[in-house]
């Protein structure tokens, strides 16, 4: 809640120097994040965040095609892989995916993903079903494959 509040120059004259940052909003920035209270919490959300992200010549091809129901119906055989793109991290219960927070828990079977980068699909019947549909979710945002 810190830092909901948008910058505003209004009433500001105009410049010559269009480009140049103003030291109002430099100012104004230093103020809230003096306001910021640092933690563990959003140590490891930004390092989880930032560890995460994918690099910039990462190409992710969507399957919005796929005939693969993990969330009603996971395949018996085969498994689930990380794109080779992809960056699956955990720490305690949270996780995170390509530089987004996923709203899973880091349960036994997503840190066995993660660290090993596949997992059964044997395993995958078991998880809960948010798990699931975040699974499917990655299944079609090309973050994880199908290997039968």
């Amino acid at each position: 809640a810190v830092l909901n509040k948008t910058y505003k120059d209004k009433g500001a004259p105009a410049t010559v120097t269009p480009a140049q940052i103003p030291e109002k909003l430099v100012k104004a920035t230093l103020a809230a994040v003096a306001k910021v209270q640092f933690n563990e919490a959003l140590a490891t959300r930004f390092v989880g965040q930032w560890l995460s992200e994918p690099s910039q010549a990462a190409a992710f091809e969507p399957n919005l095609e796929t005939e693969l129901d993990l969330f009603d119906n996971p395949p018996a055989t085969g498994s689930l892989v990380l794109d080779r793109c992809t960056r699956l991290l955990y720490k305690g219960s949270q996780v995170f995916i390509n530089g987004e927070v996923a709203q899973i828990k880091a349960s036994g079977a997503i840190k066995m993903l993660a660290d090993q980068r596949q997992i059964n699909c044997s395993v995958v019947k078991k998880m809960s079903p948010d798990t699931r549909d975040s699974l499917q979710m990655w299944l079609e945002d090309g973050w994880i494959h199908y290997q039968p």
